[in-house]
């Protein structure tokens, strides 16, 4: 999948995924559900900041914290 962003909205959309980054801490510290984290993998998956089937953090998904 691409997303198209208009040179207009590209500041717009690295705030929100520095915003998603930042977010990702609490997926590292166990602060999101299962269904959280499968929704935020999906996100930066969608963002091609992660691979197809890749997790934030393995560990915290996996519950191995």
């Amino acid at each position: 999948m691409t997303i198209r962003v208009h040179k207009d909205d590209v500041k717009k959309l690295n705030k929100i995924i520095d915003n998603l980054s930042l977010m990702g801490m609490d997926y590292v510290n166990g602060r999101l559900s299962r269904s959280g984290m499968d929704c935020y993998d999906e996100i930066m998956q969608t963002f091609n900041v992660l691979k197809d089937g890749e997790h934030w953090c393995n560990k915290a998904y996996n519950g191995l914290w």
